[in-house]
C-alpha cells in the first residue's frame, strides 16, 4: 500500500503542489482496482482449487 501511495500521490502532489488532489487520484485508482477484482475473482475461484484459497 505504501508503494501505491508513493507511485500515485507523490508525483501528483509534487507536480500540482496540492496533496488533496493526490488523495483523490489515489481513491480513484483504488476504486478501479476493487471494481476489476469483482469481475476477476469468480474466474480465479474456478481456476484455483478451493483447498488452496485461504478462508474459503
Amino acid at each position: 500500500m505504501c508503494i501505491v501511495r508513493l507511485v500515485i500521490m507523490l508525483p501528483v502532489s509534487l507536480s500540482t503542489g496540492d496533496a488533496i488532489r493526490g488523495r483523490f487520484d489515489l481513491m480513484f485508482v483504488q476504486s478501479l482496482i476493487l471494481m476489476s477484482d469483482c469481475y476477476i475473482a469468480p474466474d480465479i475461484r474456478k481456476i484455483i482449487p478451493r483447498l488452496h484459497l485461504p478462508a474459503s
